[in-house]
């Protein structure tokens, strides 16, 4: 089983594209994929105001885990273990101003195979500071999908 962490601007684009969809929901449900989520993403996705939208990120199978370190007025103290290591300063950056990104990346590199993110800085940081997790874009992510023969 392959495990899966979205950063939050990755829900757009899988859920506007139906093929998409349905291979994800084939592979969890076939046990071959697994979606993993914390409360960042969560809270995100909670945020949105279109409820056709905010019901498509919803649905998909997700699993919510702790969040690997707890930032200060970001984290939820029964959501996160509290020792998140050296990565999370280093992608949240001097200014502290990437603190949701930083929670996310750095549980994706102890928890996830794969991150699928967009963001250029979180991407770059991602694959610099890991040695285990696959760091991917939506589009990367969508051609190994459909053209790896691992999860088959």
């Amino acid at each position: 089983m392959k495990t899966i962490m979205f950063d939050s601007n990755i829900y757009d684009e899988i859920t506007i594209v139906p093929a998409l969809v349905a291979r994800i929901e084939q592979l969890t449900r076939a046990g071959k994929l697994c979606i993993l989520t914390t409360h960042v993403q969560e809270d995100e996705i909670n945020q949105i105001k279109n409820d056709v939208k905010k019901n498509a990120f919803m649905g998909l199978r997700t699993t919510r885990i702790l969040t690997s370190g707890f930032i200060l007025d970001v984290s939820k103290l029964d959501a996160a273990c509290l020792d998140g290591g050296p990565a999370i300063e280093v992608i949240q950056g001097p200014t502290k101003s990437h603190s949701k990104d930083a929670l996310i990346g750095n549980t994706a590199m102890r928890t996830a195979d794969i991150l699928v993110t967009n963001d250029k800085r979180l991407y770059k940081k991602t694959k610099e500071l890991s040695t285990a997790c696959t760091v991917m874009t939506g589009e990367e992510f969508e051609q190994y999908l459909f053209s790896t023969k691992d999860l088959d």
